[in-house]
């Protein structure tokens, strides 16, 4: 009996000792996952910072894209500010006038004398020359109505044309420039009152100062250059009446260089260059004048 009970002891003591053996293997295995999730998060934490140099990456593409558009944007403006070279040499407004008139306009294809009464001042140019010659004698002024084809094909109807034109005396007897015209419409002319003066010839008064060939007259064809022409208004106190022939007129205007005519390049603008070519007879733009 003493025997079995020692033998049941010992099978309990290893049963207990089995369990045990057990228990911490179970131990050991769990000890085991720690490490495991230490390993994944150390995989993520590489993926992380794989994602971190993306967007430093990118970061550092949008920076250089920026300054490549900034650079881009920086040679586009100098290309801008270089565009309006030409007109700046020209300043806006070019100078400015008044006048009045007082006289007879002759018939159409006669100049009667060229003696009328015309009073003009003003400056002209970068640096407001006087458009009155410095060595001036004396001056010349003739109004007189126009053919039907005074001006090219295209631009018909009758105007008065008064020119007023600058004599010198230096080592000879010669004209001088600038030249300086009107060009108004008959139907205008009747009409007393205030009107504009402007490069569209159609229905408004056209002031022009030019520089003429004098050896070639200045009939259509001898004009050599542009400086300026007027915007402004005019007022006629005595309106012409075919028969009558009296006229006068007074006012005042602005000039502007066709080249910069308040920032803008209109010197090809058609009411403007056809003008010029028949009234003047080019539409060259002389140089600055300073």
């Amino acid at each position: 009996m003493k025997k079995f009970f020692v033998v049941f002891a010992l099978l309990i003591l290893f049963f207990a000792v089995s369990c045990g053996g057990s228990q911490n293997a179970e131990n050991d295995d769990n000890t085991v996952m720690p490490d495991d999730s230490v390993d994944e998060n150390t995989e993520i934490s590489d993926d992380d910072n794989e994602q971190s140099d993306d967007i430093e990456n990118s970061r550092n593409q949008n920076d250089e894209d920026q300054e490549e558009m900034s650079d881009t944007t920086e040679e586009d403006d100098e290309d801008i500010d270089s565009a309006p070279a030409a007109q700046t040499q020209y300043n806006s407004p070019y100078g400015s006038v008044s006048f009045d008139f007082t006289g007879y306009v002759g018939a159409a294809g006669y100049t009667p004398g060229c003696e009328n009464d015309f009073l003009f001042s003003g400056t002209y140019g970068n640096n407001s020359t006087s458009i009155l010659p410095e060595d001036l004698t004396s001056t010349l002024e003739c109004a007189y109505q126009t053919s039907d084809d005074f001006f090219s094909e295209d631009i018909r109807g009758k105007y008065i044309f008064i020119k007023k034109q600058f004599i010198t005396v230096s080592a000879g007897y010669y004209y001088d420039n600038p030249l300086i015209s009107f060009s108004i419409p008959i139907e205008l002319a009747a009409k007393e009152g205030v009107h504009d003066i402007n490069y569209s010839y159609k229905d408004n008064v056209v002031l022009l100062i030019s520089d003429v060939d004098w050896d070639a007259g200045v009939a259509k064809g001898a004009g050599e250059c542009i400086h300026a022409f007027a915007e402004g208004e005019i007022e006629i106190t005595k309106g012409f009446i075919d028969g009558e022939n009296e006229f006068s007129f007074r006012g005042e205007a602005t000039l502007y260089n066709p080249l910069n005519y308040k920032g803008d390049n209109i010197s090809a603008t058609p009411s403007l260059s056809d003008f010029l070519i028949g009234a003047v007879g080019t539409d060259k733009i002389c140089d600055p004048i300073d």
